[in-house]
């Protein structure tokens, strides 16, 4: 049986790894929003200026959140 999505219960522990692991302020985490836990505890989170996504668990932070953030600490425009 499959885990459900959790759309009520943010779990911000991924994210704030990332950022720490990317050495942003830990401020920056006020510029995300939970979006949900996905099955097998992949979290979804979306960036709210440049409207990127970022799918962390509580283990690892893959290449591409990696790249979300650096984006993030580079000050990446909003898209258009």
């Amino acid at each position: 049986m499959t885990t459900p999505y959790n759309f009520e219960t943010p779990n911000w522990v991924p994210l704030e790894r990332a950022i720490a692991d990317a050495k942003l302020p830990r401020d920056t985490i006020r510029e995300f929003m939970w979006m949900c836990e996905q099955p097998r505890g992949v979290h979804q989170y979306k960036h709210i200026r440049t409207h990127s996504y970022v799918y962390l668990n509580e283990y690892f932070t893959p290449k591409e959140g990696l790249r979300v953030l650096a984006a993030v600490k580079a000050g990446a425009p909003q898209p258009t």
